[in-house]
């Protein structure tokens, strides 16, 4: 075999797999991958209104059972309210009777 038939035939060849890869090209373009989504799914009106009117249900009743919980451990052990221990707190100096109100940091002596 001479040098010019082997040279003759591997351009041939890759004539060849150019036009076979060029075939395979335009197939894989008339194919669009699939878009991903990224991000939240979005809903749409009334999934959103179905949402809402099941967290307030939600909500409701655990304002419910909180409010049952609290009149049953106030009962039990003379716990006052919310709003009554606000009060209580602020009349309270933080560190403690005999203070003079200002509160220092542990072992530094700074102001805090």
């Amino acid at each position: 075999m001479n040098l010019d038939q082997i040279i003759r035939e591997l351009h041939d060849e890759r004539n060849r797999l150019d036009r076979i890869i060029r075939a395979l090209e335009e197939q894989d373009l008339g194919a669009k991958p699939a878009k991903s989504r990224r991000g939240r799914k979005s809903m749409d009106g009334e999934a959103r209104k179905q949402v809402s009117e099941r967290m307030k249900r939600y909500w409701a009743s655990r304002r419910e059972q909180q409010a049952n919980e609290g009149q049953e451990r106030g009962a039990a052990s003379g716990a006052v309210s919310k709003g009554e221990w606000r009060y209580q707190a602020a009349s309270v100096s933080p560190c403690g009777p005999g203070c003079d109100g200002v509160v220092t940091h542990a072992g530094t002596g700074r102001i805090q």
